[in-house]
């Protein structure tokens, strides 16, 4: 279960919806015991959801993201390697994954929230992310 639901009308009037995931650094990437939670596991379950169209089924929207904040660039990177592994190698553009930084604690303005890695490491944007 996603931590919130976010929807950005764009300019021309189309829609971007994407589930938001806050991970606090708490819970391990990957655990040898599939039944125990983790980072991999969650992943794993958002794609096959995914490719499953249960987002159409729930939500009634086609085009719907998954935006994971978490707490350094090590969790980012290890996130999307998670990514790579659940598809085989492939990535998935489902994902969007932010490190918050340090320079975005203690209630101070953040600009980077804005900026969002992508399977492969390239930056984007939500204001005008399209699927």
């Amino acid at each position: 279960m996603a931590d919130g639901v976010l929807g950005l009308r764009r300019a021309d009037g189309a829609a971007s919806y994407f589930l938001v995931e806050f991970d606090r650094g708490h819970m391990p990437n990957l655990r040898r015991n599939l039944d125990q939670t983790s980072i991999g596991r969650k992943l794993a379950l958002c794609h096959e959801g995914w490719k499953a169209n249960r987002h159409v089924e729930l939500f009634g929207v086609k085009e719907l993201r998954v935006a994971i904040v978490t707490t350094s660039q090590a969790r980012v990177d290890n996130m999307i390697k998670a990514v790579q592994d659940v598809t085989g190698g492939a990535g998935s553009n489902l994902f969007l994954f932010n490190d918050i930084g340090a320079d975005c604690r203690g209630g101070s303005s953040c600009s980077r929230l804005d900026q969002w890695q992508g399977r492969g490491g390239e930056t984007d944007r939500l204001s005008q992310c399209r699927y």
